[in-house]
């Protein structure tokens, strides 16, 4: 769970998919569901428990980033004039077998810093 800069409120649903949330005092609505991976995938996330969300961050120009399935980054823009985010690139592909992403932090603009375990070693 996590608040953006402009207040909303971002829950992961057994770490299947995002929701955002706007909150107003005591009421709260849906604003968008962001499932970071394909159709099939979700629906193998949710038997199998193999795939999820395991970190999101905000990024300073107000963008998300999502780690999903400790291998990859989905990268979701935020609309301008707008609380929703549009789905805009996706690196996949680990550089070595059993390699998994646990952290991301964001340096500068387009700069990061992504820490791996590889083989159970950091």
């Amino acid at each position: 769970m996590n608040i953006t800069r402009d207040g909303i409120l971002i829950t992961c649903f057994r770490d299947i998919f995002a929701n955002l949330y706007e909150i107003n005092e005591k009421e709260y609505k849906i604003i968008q569901t962001i499932k970071p991976y394909s159709f099939l995938m979700n629906i193998i996330a949710k038997y199998s428990g193999s795939f999820s969300i395991q970190k999101f961050i905000e990024l300073k120009n107000g963008d998300l980033v999502f780690s999903v399935c400790s291998y990859w980054l989905s990268f979701y823009w935020k609309k301008k004039n707008s609380k929703k985010y549009s789905y805009f690139d996706k690196h996949k592909k680990p550089l070595l077998k059993q390699q998994y992403i646990t952290d991301l932090v964001e340096l500068d603009n387009d700069e990061y810093i992504i820490s791996f375990q590889y083989d159970k070693m950091i």
